[in-house]
């Protein structure tokens, strides 16, 4: 695990998003099963290029109205 054992974390407070570009970061690779989480600003995507493999994707919004 990448990020550091015992502390929470916020994915939208540790690593905003940057205007124009997809933020990622890998917390953990179990040789082969790899974890990855995405700041994705607007108008932004994950390249299928980058990353050509199976994913499970869960997406949270973390906007406030």
């Amino acid at each position: 695990m990448k990020e550091a054992a015992g502390r929470i974390f916020s994915i939208a407070s540790d690593h905003a998003p940057v205007p124009g570009c997809t933020v990622s970061r890998e917390i953990a690779d179990t040789g082969g099963n790899t974890v990855t989480y995405f700041s994705l600003a607007a108008s932004t995507d994950i390249s299928a290029e980058i990353f050509p493999y199976y994913k499970f994707l869960l997406v949270v919004n973390s906007i406030s109205f």
